[in-house]
C-alpha cells in the first residue's frame, strides 16, 4: 500500500490531487505498480499516449508525454519509487540513458540498503539498552533502573513537597508454584502479577523486580496516605488468583512501606521497606506493614 507521496515541481492544487489519487492505494492496482513489484527493475516510457501504466488523468494534469519510474529496494523489499516526468513531448530514450538509469538504480539501491542497515543498528541498539535496564521475563525496570528513579525522586523531594515512598513486594508461596507447577507458571504468574502492580500505580510511579519473586514500586511525591493506599492495592491484586491455562494460582504478598526525603540514600530507603516487610512475614505472614523513622516495623496489615 502507497503510504507517503512526496511531490516536487508540481503546482498546487495538482500537487494535493496526486497525493489524493495514490495514498492508501494497493500498488498492484496500478499497472506499473504491478510491473515494479514483479520485475524490480526502472520503467522508461518514451510515449505515455501508447502506454497504460499509469492512469491517464494523472499524466494529463502533470503535462507528461515520457517519463522514468526508479523502484527503490532494499534487499528483497520494496520500500517505495520515484517517477521522474521529462518532457511534455514524445521522447526516445537511448541505450545510454538506459545505461545511466540502471546505475542510478543500483545507487539507489545502495543507498537503501545502508539505511536499512543503520535502522536495524538503531534498533539493536535501543534493545539492548532497555534489556541491560529491565527484567527479560516481565519488562519491569530491574535494580540499576530502579536505583536511578529513586535517586531522582529523593533529589526531587527536596524540591516538592510530598516524600518519596518505597514499597518492597515479596510475594507468598511462590516456590509452591514452582515446584507444584514448574518454572513456565511460575514465570506466568510473575508477568501476570507484574502487569497487575503496574495497574494500581500512577503512570508517573515505578513498579520494578528485584530478582526471584520481590518487586520493588517506587512512589514520587507521595504522602503517607497515598502509599499506604498504594500497599493495599498491590497486597489486592497479589491475593487475587492469577488464571495460567484455566488452572488458578494463588500466591499473596508481604509488603514493607518506607517513607523518606532528600536525608536518605535510596539503599537506606530500601532497607527501611525491606525490614518493614520482613516484620509482616514476622508477625501475620501476609499483609503490609509500614516502617518507622525512627524503628521500622509492621504498623498495619491484612492478615492473611
Amino acid at each position: 500500500v502507497i503510504e507517503h507521496v512526496l511531490t516536487v515541481a508540481i503546482l498546487s492544487p495538482f500537487d494535493d490531487l496526486v497525493r489524493q489519487r495514490f495514498v492508501g492505494l494497493p500498488l498492484s492496482e496500478l499497472p506499473l505498480g504491478r510491473y515494479v513489484i514483479d520485475e524490480r527493475r526502472p520503467v522508461l516510457v518514451d510515449d505515455t499516449e501508447s502506454s497504460v501504466l499509469l492512469p491517464a488523468e494523472v499524466l494529463d494534469g502533470l503535462h507528461t508525454r515520457s517519463y522514468v519510474a526508479i523502484p527503490l529496494g532494499a534487499g528483497d523489499r520494496l520500500r517505495g519509487g520515484v517517477l521522474f516526468s521529462t518532457s511534455s513531448h514524445r521522447r526516445r530514450w537511448s541505450q545510454a540513458d538506459r545505461h545511466l538509469v540502471e546505475q542510478l538504480v543500483l545507487e539507489c539501491d545502495l543507498i537503501m540498503e545502508n539505511t536499512v542497515l543503520r535502522e536495524a543498528e538503531a534498533a539493536r541498539t535501543a534493545d539492548l539498552a532497555h534489556l541491560a535496564l529491565h527484567d527479560a521475563l516481565t519488562g519491569l525496570p530491574n535494580r540499576a533502573l530502579l536505583d536511578d528513579r529513586l535517586d531522582a525522586a529523593l533529589r526531587g523531594s527536596a524540591r516538592a513537597l510530598g516524600e518519596v515512598a518505597v514499597l518492597f513486594v515479596d510475594l507468598r508461596r511462590f516456590k509452591a508454584v514452582n515446584d507444584r507447577f514448574g518454572h513456565d507458571v511460575g514465570d506466568a504468574v510473575l508477568a501476570q502479577l507484574a502487569s497487575r502492580f503496574t495497574s494500581v500505580v500512577r503512570p508517573s510511579d515505578t513498579v520494578g523486580r528485584l530478582a526471584g519473586d520481590e518487586f520493588l514500586v517506587v512512589l514520587a511525591n507521595a504522602s503517607e496516605q497515598m502509599a499506604c493506599a498504594v500497599a493495599q492495592r498491590l497486597w489486592d491484586a497479589a491475593e487475587e488468583a492469577v488464571d495460567v491455562d484455566g488452572v488458578p494460582v494463588q500466591v499473596g504478598a508481604s509488603i514493607g512501606v518506607a517513607m523518606g526525603g532528600a536525608d536518605l540514600t535510596a539503599a537506606e530507603l530500601i532497607k527501611r521497606a525491606d525490614t518493614a516487610m520482613y516484620e509482616v512475614k514476622r508477625t501475620t505472614g501476609s499483609g503490609w506493614g509500614l516502617a518507622q523513622a525512627s524503628a521500622p516495623r509492621a504498623e498495619r496489615g491484612a492478615a492473611g
